[in-house]
């Protein structure tokens, strides 16, 4: 471009793979794939790629898990980690009340049970009035029996605690779901 060599957004993202592992890779490939930068066939079409040479499995792993509806490096990170604890997530769940009317959209609904999973980056509650907001959709998901787990920066790099907080929530929903089915 003007002179200076680059390669297509796809193959930098697996570039990043390669050298830096799957979850930078992944962080890389999810915000490609949301900004429009790639799309899934520009990432498939490099799989023979991927499955080549020292590094390139952490690229398939790339090709395979890359999800443009991560928002942030954060919700990336905090997918492949529930990911490789053995959870299914599901991003971006639009949440309704017993009505349909709209409650939230939720980072990660894990299968099988009420508990959503949530990235705080904090950037989001900046503006006087975030936090309160925050917290009053937190209380309405509770209301309709949804467990919430918040994660942080921190929280990223310590699976153990993860996997504790994502165990408890599932136990207090499965223990809510029994109690009103009495």
């Amino acid at each position: 471009m003007d002179g200076v060599p680059c390669v297509r957004p796809e193959v930098a993202c697996l570039q990043v793979a390669s050298t830096f592992g799957v979850e930078a890779g992944l962080v890389a490939a999810d915000s490609a794939l949301r900004e429009g930068a790639c799309n899934r066939a520009d990432l498939e079409g490099l799989r023979c790629w991927s499955a080549l040479g020292r590094g390139r499995p952490a690229a398939g792993v790339v090709v395979d898990r890359a999800d443009g509806r991560h928002e942030s490096a954060g919700e990336s990170r905090t997918g492949w980690l529930l990911h490789r604890l053995g959870l299914v997530a599901v991003p971006q769940v639009r949440i309704t009340d017993e009505r349909g009317g709209f409650v939230a959209r939720v980072d990660f609904l894990l299968e099988g049970d009420r508990v959503v999973v949530e990235f705080d980056g904090l950037a989001k509650y900046g503006r006087a009035g975030d936090l309160a907001a925050e917290k009053l959709r937190e209380d309405r998901l509770r209301e309709l029996g949804y467990e919430v787990v918040r994660l942080t920066w921190a929280d990223l790099d310590r699976p153990d605690v993860v996997r504790a907080k994502v165990e408890a929530a599932c136990r207090r929903a499965r223990a809510r779901r029994t109690a009103g089915s009495r």
